[in-house]
């Protein structure tokens, strides 16, 4: 059973945004879209009067497995696996870390997701004015709309009015912006653009690219399919198997890291509780992602480094992400054969690497 059956974020302060910056142009003419990062003294203000606010420095780091897979293609080279053309060394996105995230949120906790396929992001802010009662104040103020029964037009205009008044009363911005928190676990931890607002939001949670431990080998297999596409291929070329190719990685293991930051946490009142679904998320975020390019993509090993205080300046970043050491075994690293497993590597987490102040929290 999941230890996390259920998880809440009661929202329901006011951030003091309303002090925010009109909206100005650059000198290039191009819009300065403010990002909604509090001051220090609110962050401290909200800090103490809200204990559930998360209280200290998180670090984490991790090993993913890759057998015959393709976890995270490059778009614009055919679909090959990421790499470091200089070195070898193979490559998965923050972005692509991200998505497998949300996706274990959504499946474990059953929640919605900001950064998702299902609606335009537009239209989830304007739900989010409907639900704070925002949009019905602008509409009462003005006359009927004269864009008729299309709905894509009626959203259009209804979002242009949301936005027009919330430059207007930064007030009424707080309280979409507090609905859209409440709603949205990937908002409050990674942040997002909301564009036709014209603001940004800083998340606390940040992830690095992932990269490999030993440059990785990019392996082309000729696939064959019996079914034939079109019909007109079918009476052209008669019932001919056709040929394909299929990109995979044959072993490859990849260090991910990253941090959440207490200090920004403020920003998005992400909470303790936030933080125990995050990383429950990650811990599962490859069990529900399986296709036939990525069937064999393992998460290893994962750790939580609790810094134990908010700043955490005598527990550098840097420093935990080296705690977690991952050598090759020698005849690997001899280059006498490539690394087929997991076993191939020696994986220590260096207790000298890791001050007095922190608390280890092995996950995986």
């Amino acid at each position: 059973m999941l230890p996390f059956t259920s998880w809440s974020n009661p929202w329901r302060r006011t951030l003091g945004l309303a002090g925010r910056p009109p909206i100005k142009k650059s000198k290039g003419g191009a819009l300065d879209r403010p990002s909604i990062c509090l001051g220090w003294n609110a962050r401290e203000r909200i800090m103490e009067n809200d204990k559930t606010i998360l209280q200290n420095k998180q670090v984490f780091v991790g090993a993913i497995e890759v057998r015959y897979s393709n976890l995270n293609g490059e778009r614009e080279g055919s679909g090959a696996p990421r790499y470091d053309a200089a070195t070898g060394i193979g490559q998965i996105t923050d972005v692509c870390i991200k998505r497998k995230i949300r996706e274990a949120l959504h499946i474990l906790y059953n929640l919605p997701l900001y950064v998702d396929n299902d609606r335009a992001l537009n239209t989830k802010m304007l739900d989010a004015a409907r639900a704070c009662g925002a949009l019905d104040e602008v509409l009462a103020g003005q006359k009927a709309l004269d864009v008729g029964e299309d709905p894509a037009k009626v959203e259009k205009a209804q979002l242009d009015l949301v936005a027009n008044a919330v430059k207007k009363d930064p007030e009424l911005f707080n309280r979409i912006f507090q609905n859209m928190l409440e709603t949205y676990p990937d908002l409050r931890a990674f942040g997002g653009v909301l564009a036709k607002l014209n603001r940004s939001i800083l998340g606390p949670v940040q992830i690095a690219m992932a990269q490999s431990v030993s440059p990785i080998e990019i392996m082309t297999l000729t696939i064959t399919r019996k079914a034939i596409a079109t019909e007109e291929k079918y009476y052209n070329d008669g019932a001919n198997t056709m040929l394909g190719e299929k990109v995979v990685v044959p072993y490859g293991l990849y260090i991910f890291k990253g941090e959440i930051s207490a200090v920004e946490a403020a920003n998005t009142a992400f909470t303790e509780e936030d933080k125990e679904g995050f990383f429950n998320a990650m811990k599962y975020m490859f069990s529900f992602d399986k296709a036939a390019a990525r069937s064999d993509v393992t998460l290893r090993c994962l750790y939580n480094f609790d810094c134990g205080s908010r700043l955490a300046l005598d527990a550098p970043t840097w420093k935990l992400w080296e705690a977690l050491e991952v050598k090759p075994v020698q005849d690997v690293q001899d280059g006498i054969r490539p690394p087929r497993s997991y076993e191939d590597y020696t994986v220590t987490l260096r207790e000298e690497n890791i001050p007095a102040c922190v608390t280890v929290n092995k996950i995986l």
